[in-house]
C-alpha cells in the first residue's frame, strides 16, 4: 500500500583507502608540469617486480608518499 508521505533514504558512500603509492606514468616525473598520475587502492597495489617492469618497459616512476 502506497501512502502520500514522502520517503527519504540516506545513502553513505565511502572512498577506498589509498595505498600511499603514486605512479607517474609514461615518463612523467614528480617535479614535472604535466603529469599522468595513477594512485592504486590498498588492495590493488602491484608488487615490486611489477613496479620494476613498469619502470623498464613504460618509463613509469613509482613514489611512496
Amino acid at each position: 500500500m502506497i501512502t502520500d508521505k514522502t520517503y527519504y533514504e540516506t545513502i553513505t558512500l565511502q572512498a577506498p583507502e589509498g595505498s600511499g603509492w603514486q605512479c607517474y606514468m609514461y615518463g612523467s616525473k614528480p617535479n614535472g608540469a604535466y603529469n599522468m598520475i595513477y594512485t592504486p587502492t590498498k588492495e590493488n597495489l602491484p608488487n615490486r617486480f611489477v613496479r620494476f617492469m613498469m619502470k623498464i618497459l613504460l618509463g613509469s616512476t613509482w613514489v611512496k608518499d
